[in-house]
């Protein structure tokens, strides 16, 4: 257990609290502890430990750590970019969506938890391929179908003319990544707020719309 993951206090802990109630606490824990341990590093007993529940109360919900793992993965790309961000675009521009979901994009892949879920993997990829696999098919993988997805909505309006959207998907990703994302993971910038974001969002949609409008 670690400093910035504190036990459940005894509140939360008392009484029979609804299942999805214990659910929340345990992702809430083990997303905590896998930032901070890593995943090798993080046991259910310490994710149970954490969220004020039993081993068996973990296993209930989440039938493996790497299960449990992926659902942290999931759920924190929620946070930040929400499923019905990338489809309820019919009642904005290209522009607009652009401009919308990079700024979300980049505050998840410059936060300090995807920073140190990044660490994490680099520091496993040498014994386990299978974990980076989880996250890539959970976070990026799921994102950039539902991005291209989006691209889809503005080619058949004829907003844009893209030949292949996941192509285009990962292109505007990597325009959002840009420099700032290495110098984050090796500790050049300390903090997402030395990063311009938005202007840094703003030039990315434009390179975008320029190269396929």
């Amino acid at each position: 257990m670690t400093k910035n993951c504190p036990l459940a206090t005894d509140d939360s802990a008392r009484g029979r609290p609804k299942d999805e109630e214990k659910r929340k606490a345990i992702l809430a824990s083990a997303t905590c502890l896998f930032m901070e341990n890593g995943f090798d590093g993080t046991s259910m007993v310490d994710v149970a430990k954490a969220a004020g529940v039993s081993k068996q109360t973990v296993y209930s919900h989440f039938s493996s750590k790497q299960q449990l793992f992926k659902s942290a993965i999931d759920a924190k790309m929620e946070d930040y970019l929400p499923r019905q961000a990338l489809t309820a675009v019919q009642l904005h521009t290209l522009e607009a969506d652009l401009l919308a979901i990079g700024s979300r994009f980049c505050q998840l892949i410059f936060s300090d938890d995807a920073i140190a879920m990044h660490r994490i993997l680099a520091a496993a990829a040498s014994n386990n391929d299978k974990l980076a696999r989880i996250f890539w098919e959970t976070g990026p993988d799921e994102m950039l179908a539902q991005f291209a997805h989006l691209l889809d909505h503005y080619v058949a309006s004829g907003d844009i003319k893209i030949a292949n959207t996941i192509d285009a998907a990962q292109h505007f990703a990597a325009l959002l990544h840009g420099n700032y994302h290495t110098k984050r993971v090796i500790g050049l910038l300390k903090s997402i707020d030395d990063i311009p974001i938005e202007k840094h969002v703003t030039n990315a949609v434009h390179h975008f719309i320029k190269s396929y409008g």
